[in-house]
């Protein structure tokens, strides 16, 4: 709507339709693209029909959000957590784990007594040490798993 002087709003700034940016339409396209992966299941359950659930070795996560199959979890590289939507591999969670105390703090900013048993918690490794030696609070770590 235009404003025009009749209508009492002389001093109001006028607004009107600008074209899209590319980054409008690729907002909206990825807005769209998430909201016609997904479709009601017939047990009223939700299922992703974009695409399959990775298998081991195989990537995940990255800007497709790709899934790992039941029993597997996403890690991403060491430092990554898949920060800048970089991808992961999926990857069993390990069943036993060394009694070795080399501390590792992991996406989810908790500390862990090695990389083993953050993988064994379905973490990944963010960096070496303990959560919150770098003067952050411990669980100021990223958000990723």
């Amino acid at each position: 709507m235009v404003c025009s002087a009749g209508d009492g709003a002389r001093d109001a700034p006028r607004v009107g339709v600008r074209r899209p940016t590319r980054i409008h339409t690729f907002l909206a396209g990825a807005i769209l693209l998430a909201l016609t992966r997904c479709v009601v299941a017939a047990d009223g359950g939700v299922a992703d029909v974009a695409s399959p659930l990775r298998e081991a070795g195989e990537m995940c996560g990255g800007i497709a959000g790709l899934r790992c199959a039941d029993g597997l979890d996403c890690f991403f590289p060491p430092g990554s957590c898949g920060r800048g939507d970089q991808p992961g591999t999926c990857s069993p969670r390990p069943e036993i784990c060394p009694y070795i105390y080399k501390p590792v703090c992991g996406c989810d900013g908790r500390t862990y007594a090695n990389r083993c048993v953050a993988a064994r918690s379905g973490v990944s490794v963010d960096r070496r040490g303990v959560c919150g030696e770098r003067g952050e609070p411990d669980g100021a770590g990223s958000s990723g798993r």
